[in-house]
Protein backbone atom coordinates (compact mmCIF):
# COMPACT_ATOMS: atom_id res chain seq x y z
CA UNK A 1 0.00 0.00 0.00
CA UNK A 2 1.34 3.85 -0.70
CA UNK A 3 2.77 5.92 1.90
CA UNK A 4 0.05 8.22 1.30
CA UNK A 5 -2.40 9.21 4.04
CA UNK A 6 -6.03 9.20 2.72
CA UNK A 7 -8.70 9.97 5.69
CA UNK A 8 -11.53 9.86 2.27
CA UNK A 9 -10.25 5.98 1.11
CA UNK A 10 -10.29 4.41 4.49
CA UNK A 11 -11.49 0.92 2.60
CA UNK A 12 -8.10 -0.35 1.17
CA UNK A 13 -10.69 -2.34 -1.26
CA UNK A 14 -11.73 0.94 -2.79
CA UNK A 15 -8.81 2.68 -2.55
CA UNK A 16 -7.08 -0.83 -4.14
CA UNK A 17 -9.46 -0.63 -6.88
CA UNK A 18 -8.48 3.18 -7.94
CA UNK A 19 -4.86 2.44 -8.12
CA UNK A 20 -5.65 -0.12 -10.68
CA UNK A 21 -8.36 2.61 -12.70
CA UNK A 22 -7.44 2.96 -16.35
CA UNK A 23 -7.57 6.41 -15.55
CA UNK A 24 -4.11 6.25 -14.16
CA UNK A 25 -1.06 6.38 -16.96
CA UNK A 26 2.29 5.19 -16.03
CA UNK A 27 4.12 8.18 -16.67
CA UNK A 28 7.43 7.04 -17.75
CA UNK A 29 6.83 4.02 -15.88
CA UNK A 30 8.06 5.39 -12.44
CA UNK A 31 4.70 7.43 -11.28
CA UNK A 32 4.20 6.37 -7.99
CA UNK A 33 1.00 5.24 -6.12
CA UNK A 34 1.51 8.62 -4.16
CA UNK A 35 1.24 10.75 -7.21
CA UNK A 36 -1.89 8.55 -9.07
CA UNK A 37 -3.71 9.43 -5.76
CA UNK A 38 -3.22 13.21 -6.22
CA UNK A 39 -3.69 12.81 -10.04
CA UNK A 40 -7.24 11.22 -8.95
CA UNK A 41 -7.94 14.05 -6.25
CA UNK A 42 -6.89 16.08 -9.46
CA UNK A 43 -9.88 14.77 -11.29
CA UNK A 44 -12.44 15.00 -8.49
CA UNK A 45 -11.47 18.96 -8.22
CA UNK A 46 -11.93 19.49 -12.01
CA UNK A 47 -14.89 17.87 -11.87
CA UNK A 48 -16.31 20.11 -8.82
CA UNK A 49 -16.67 17.21 -7.07
CA UNK A 50 -14.54 19.07 -4.34
CA UNK A 51 -13.43 22.20 -3.67
CA UNK A 52 -10.17 21.85 -1.82
CA UNK A 53 -8.03 18.33 -1.43
CA UNK A 54 -5.24 18.14 1.44
CA UNK A 55 -2.92 14.95 0.23
CA UNK A 56 0.02 13.95 2.96
CA UNK A 57 3.02 13.22 0.55
CA UNK A 58 6.61 12.31 0.65
CA UNK A 59 8.88 15.64 0.40
CA UNK A 60 10.72 13.60 -2.34
CA UNK A 61 7.68 13.56 -4.70
CA UNK A 62 6.22 17.10 -3.78
CA UNK A 63 8.15 18.96 -6.24
CA UNK A 64 6.92 17.18 -9.11
CA UNK A 65 3.02 17.36 -7.73
CA UNK A 66 3.51 21.07 -6.95
CA UNK A 67 5.13 21.62 -10.48
CA UNK A 68 1.68 19.57 -11.98
CA UNK A 69 -0.64 22.39 -9.51
CA UNK A 70 1.64 25.13 -11.53
CA UNK A 71 0.82 23.85 -14.67
CA UNK A 72 -2.84 23.44 -14.09
CA UNK A 73 -2.91 27.24 -12.86
CA UNK A 74 -3.82 25.50 -9.33
CA UNK A 75 -3.31 26.94 -5.89
CA UNK A 76 -1.85 25.03 -3.20
CA UNK A 77 0.09 25.35 -0.50
CA UNK A 78 2.77 23.30 1.03
CA UNK A 79 3.06 22.50 4.84
CA UNK A 80 6.48 20.47 6.81
CA UNK A 81 4.92 17.62 8.33
CA UNK A 82 8.66 15.91 9.13
CA UNK A 83 11.46 15.53 7.56
CA UNK A 84 10.15 13.10 5.19
CA UNK A 85 6.36 14.20 4.31
CA UNK A 86 4.58 17.31 3.65
CA UNK A 87 0.71 18.09 3.61
CA UNK A 88 -0.27 19.59 0.62
CA UNK A 89 -3.66 21.85 0.82
CA UNK A 90 -4.68 22.60 -3.37
CA UNK A 91 -7.71 23.58 -4.94
CA UNK A 92 -10.19 27.02 -4.75
CA UNK A 93 -8.24 29.60 -4.33
CA UNK A 94 -10.40 31.00 -1.63
CA UNK A 95 -9.94 27.74 0.63
CA UNK A 96 -6.13 28.33 0.42
CA UNK A 97 -6.27 31.34 1.27
CA UNK A 98 -8.13 30.14 4.42
CA UNK A 99 -5.59 27.95 5.01
CA UNK A 100 -2.43 29.99 4.83
CA UNK A 101 -4.66 32.57 7.12
CA UNK A 102 -4.58 29.95 10.17
CA UNK A 103 -1.00 30.00 9.96
CA UNK A 104 -0.14 27.05 12.35
CA UNK A 105 2.86 24.69 11.73
CA UNK A 106 0.84 21.74 12.39
CA UNK A 107 -2.70 20.24 12.14
CA UNK A 108 -2.86 19.59 15.73
CA UNK A 109 -1.99 23.25 16.62
CA UNK A 110 -5.54 24.22 14.91
CA UNK A 111 -8.21 25.50 17.37
CA UNK A 112 -11.36 23.80 17.14
CA UNK A 113 -13.34 26.18 14.71
CA UNK A 114 -10.16 26.24 12.39
CA UNK A 115 -10.71 22.73 12.52
CA UNK A 116 -14.51 22.80 11.62
CA UNK A 117 -13.61 24.96 8.49
CA UNK A 118 -11.12 22.80 7.15
CA UNK A 119 -13.10 19.60 7.33
CA UNK A 120 -16.02 21.39 6.08
CA UNK A 121 -13.38 22.78 2.87
CA UNK A 122 -12.18 19.44 2.40
CA UNK A 123 -15.77 17.83 2.23
CA UNK A 124 -15.69 15.79 5.20
CA UNK A 125 -19.50 14.83 6.72
CA UNK A 126 -21.37 18.06 7.70
CA UNK A 127 -22.52 16.21 10.98
CA UNK A 128 -19.58 14.90 11.74
CA UNK A 129 -17.99 18.21 11.73
CA UNK A 130 -20.36 19.11 14.14
CA UNK A 131 -20.07 16.77 16.37
CA UNK A 132 -16.07 16.76 16.25
CA UNK A 133 -16.19 20.80 16.83
CA UNK A 134 -18.49 20.54 20.12
CA UNK A 135 -16.08 17.47 21.60
CA UNK A 136 -12.66 19.67 20.99
CA UNK A 137 -14.41 23.18 22.12
CA UNK A 138 -15.76 21.05 25.20
CA UNK A 139 -12.58 19.81 25.69
CA UNK A 140 -10.86 22.94 25.11
CA UNK A 141 -13.26 24.42 28.05
CA UNK A 142 -12.55 21.88 30.76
Amino acid sequence: MASLMVTDFADTHHYAAILNHPFYSQEGGDMSADLQICNHHLYELKKGLRDMVLVTIPRVHSERFCARLDQKDIRYFVQDVSDRKVNIFFGRSECITIVESFGVKHLHELTPEQDFILGIMLGYNSINQYERFLQRKNAREK
